[in-house]
């Protein structure tokens, strides 16, 4: 599993760190910063998941150390400046990125947070249809309230329950249609 480790070039890539130990809450890799990547195979393709270097855990150090003797096989390393050397030197030798090296979360500036409470006004604003909704809602209980509760149902009287003794149940009408002689059957159909 080939590891690289480079300065970004852009702004576009994402951490895929652990967003907890990302300090950054969009977690972009802005342009310059310190990054580590490592070679993924996805069906036919074979891209690059970068993390900021600071977001690279134990787990990944032991498994760099696994695979390589040295830091300096790491692809990109020739390229690193003399502090950024000492600092992955260190960090290959502790088996971790030391707590000092860690960047502290980064705080949203006025103007994301500006645009968070917008977007959160924007979305408990109702529309139009939930309000023609509510509107129908309240017309409907309204109307409920109104109308009469209906009343109970009567006990079943022995005329009601003469009707119900004289339709013929399921089982009947099978009988009847069995006992309907041949000839019959074929008139009707």
């Amino acid at each position: 599993m080939p590891y690289i480790i480079e300065y970004a070039k852009s702004n576009r890539s994402k951490c895929k760190g652990p967003k907890t130990l990302c300090h950054r809450e969009d977690r972009t890799i802005r342009q310059g910063e310190l990054r580590m990547g490592v070679e993924v195979e996805s069906g036919k393709y074979t891209g690059t998941s970068w993390k900021h270097w600071t977001c690279v855990t134990p787990k990944v150090i032991e498994n760099m150390k696994a695979s390589l003797s040295d830091p300096s096989e790491i692809e990109g390393w020739d390229s690193l400046r003399e502090e950024d050397v000492e600092k992955i030197e260190k960090a290959w030798e502790d088996g971790e990125i030391p707590e000092e090296d860690r960047p502290a979360k980064e705080e949203k500036n006025e103007a994301e947070k500006d645009d968070e409470e917008e977007d959160e006004k924007v979305a408990k604003k109702p529309t139009k249809k939930a309000k023609a909704t509510k509107a129908t809602k309240a017309a409907n209980e309204e109307k409920e309230e109104k109308e009469e509760k209906p009343a109970k149902k009567a006990k079943a009287t022995k005329a009601t329950k003469a009707t119900k003794a004289e339709k013929p149940t399921a089982q009947k009408r099978k009988a009847e249609k069995k006992e309907k002689p041949a000839a019959q059957k074929r008139k009707t159909n």
